[in-house]
């Protein structure tokens, strides 16, 4: 790729601020941003969950960051809070319209607004799927994925061959830096990309790879690389 000019982290904290009041999805009057070596954190408050995940993806997004620490705290305003019951009973309605989840294997624990969901689903993909179809529900203050998956036992060789004709699909330029080591249906991803783009085109791609219980992620952004 050409090559960038690196960015001081005054410049990545400007260009994080701007970019957080570009998004819609974002109130950013009450978020402060710090960068040091590329490093940019996150604190401050917003209104609910699915706020603070979008700041997160906002800051991810700005060219030179190569980690966002997201510190944000939750303060859900009256007209958005719901009792645990309520709470619990939503997300279960949730899992139940998204067509993507498997919600009969899914249990659901509410407690002061944090979301805790157990029980086993077939693919990584599955289950990061039923963590996305709640994010976004009013009066949620966290979300505990604690969602086992319960792959069958497949040969590490070909989940690895799996992964990698995935990898050369999706983001082929980064691919080839890419080292993918597979045990006991874990995999391990080492190896450094240019853009947070990149590195979750790499993790959904494995995540989506049959047999895979586990994603350890040893993925480095690096945009200077």
């Amino acid at each position: 790729m050409p090559h960038i000019a690196a960015k001081s982290d005054a410049q990545i904290q400007a260009d994080v601020l701007d970019e957080l009041q570009w998004d819609p999805r974002v109130d950013s009057t009450e978020v402060a941003v710090r960068v040091r070596n590329g490093v940019a954190t996150l604190t401050g408050t917003v209104e609910s969950y699915a706020m603070g995940l979008a700041a997160g993806e906002a800051a991810r997004r700005v060219y030179g960051v190569v980690k966002a620490a997201n510190k944000l705290v939750v303060q859900i305003p009256g007209p958005s809070k719901r009792t645990d019951a309520e709470l619990a009973k939503e997300v279960r309605q949730a899992l139940e319209w998204d067509v993507l989840v498997a919600r009969e294997r899914i249990r659901v624990f509410v407690v002061q607004g944090w979301v805790t969901l157990t029980g086993n689903l077939d693919t990584c993909a599955q289950r990061d799927d039923a963590g996305t179809a709640i994010s976004r529900l009013a009066g949620v203050a966290g979300v505990n994925n604690e969602i086992v998956v319960a792959a069958p036992t497949v040969d590490p060789a070909r989940i690895r061959a799996t992964i990698e004709r995935a990898l050369a699909r999706r983001a082929d330029h980064a691919a080839r830096r890419i080292h993918v080591t597979v045990r006991d249906g874990v995999v391990a991803l080492e190896g450094t990309v240019h853009s947070w783009c990149d590195k979750n085109a790499i993790q959904r791609a494995a995540s989506c790879a049959p047999g895979v219980r586990r994603i350890d992620d040893g993925l480095v952004v690096d945009p200077w690389a």
